[in-house]
């Protein structure tokens, strides 16, 4: 009886070990699968100190911001206010041809992030999360992804989700029902969301000094036409 109570015991802590394991295969994220308390508001102020765009922006890792390149675009300094309502003013970072940039700043970040570079099934359900018209409330939209190889002139391969977007989501992240980034919120048409996708944020993450990046205040960027699609500040 002792024996066999005492495999029992071995059974069941072999079975709960196993279902945190899967648990963390399928939540890359760990405590939050969404990104809240990564993500931010990025604010385009110009000379004068006046703020032109209200776009979305996430936390990757320490002292790096990723949105959209076009939020950034011709400022002379970027605001950004975190989830806890602090804020800080950066003056560097760096943007690419592909409607990408990263900001450097101070701020620690205490969940990483897990890029999904693959190409999404269409299909897939994904998510979408922002800020909407620069309100401090983050909105989490659900949607299907429609195409995957859409060639918009701008991005090789556009990723297409029915997710709903407004002004003020440029920059935030489209992320898989598995937690994992793979793509970034650029554009709208009708109602269609148009996303960069993750393999492409990957390749900038990795190599930020490539031909098709470079340092400056976001001036070069979308020289291309996106064909009917319109950035989402």
């Amino acid at each position: 009886m002792k024996r066999y109570l005492k495999r029992m015991a071995v059974m069941i802590v072999f079975a709960v070990a196993l279902v945190a394991i899967v648990g963390m295969a399928t939540n890359s994220f760990g405590n939050d699968p969404y990104l809240r308390d990564n993500m931010v508001i990025v604010e385009n102020i110009r000379e004068l100190g006046f703020a032109r765009n209200r776009g979305s922006g996430f936390l990757y890792m320490d002292g790096h911001i990723m949105t959209a390149g076009h939020v950034t675009k011709g400022a002379a300094s970027v605001k950004i206010t975190y989830a806890d309502k602090t804020t800080e003013i950066v003056k560097k970072w760096v943007s690419s041809r592909y409607d990408i940039s990263i900001l450097h700043v101070k701020r620690k970040c205490e969940q990483g992030v897990v890029w999904d570079t693959r190409n999404l099934a269409v299909g897939s359900v994904v998510y979408t999360q922002g800020y909407p018209f620069g309100i401090p409330e983050l909105r989490l939209s659900k949607g299907i992804v429609s195409s995957v190889e859409l060639n918009t002139g701008i991005w090789p391969i556009g990723i297409i989700v029915d997710a709903d977007v407004e002004a003020g989501n440029s920059g935030g992240p489209l992320i898989t029902s598995t937690g994992r980034v793979a793509g970034l919120v650029v554009g709208k048409w009708g109602n269609l969301t148009l996303c960069v996708p993750g393999r492409l944020l990957m390749n900038f993450v990795l190599n930020p000094k490539g031909k098709d990046h470079e340092k400056s205040n976001g001036s070069e960027v979308n020289k291309t036409s996106r064909q009917g699609f319109l950035p989402v500040y």
